[in-house]
């Protein structure tokens, strides 16, 4: 895999795929809370995808460098990581436009738009985990 210099070769530490999984579960119940405001379920769905990302890429013994479009990079990686089809990463480089034009052109995403993205996490979550399980880095 290779995205022009946006990835380091960093050794994984154990504790970071239990904590990354904390903070993915995290997101997804508040995204799943709907006392929370909408944008904010959107943003939480988001970043549970995000960290599914970045946390393949951890597992990989790899770390994404912060830089401009990193967010984008590290869901392209997933096609290689776990499999994830052309499709549903043009569908996630879709949800971080949306996102973008929710948090800073005032363009709100639609409650459907939201459901899926927050369907689409759980999904992406339940995918990491057993990828990870099938890698022995996650004990059942």
């Amino acid at each position: 895999m290779e995205f022009n210099g946006a990835l380091d070769r960093q050794p994984l530490r154990k504790a970071e795929i239990n904590q990354c999984r904390a903070a993915i579960a995290g997101c997804l119940v508040d995204a799943r809370n709907a006392d929370n405001h909408r944008e904010n379920r959107l943003v939480l769905a988001y970043t549970a995808i995000l960290k599914c990302s970045l946390l393949a890429l951890r597992a990989r013994n790899l770390r994404m460098k912060p830089s401009s479009g990193h967010h984008r990079l590290a869901m392209e990686s997933l096609h290689h990581t776990l499999g994830v089809p052309v499709e549903d990463v043009d569908y996630l480089c879709d949800l971080a436009q949306m996102r973008n034009d929710d948090m800073y052109e005032s363009t709100p995403a639609s409650d459907s738009d939201i459901s899926e993205a927050i369907d689409f996490a759980a999904r992406l979550s339940d995918t990491l985990d057993a990828w990870l399980r099938e890698k022995g880095l996650l004990v059942p």
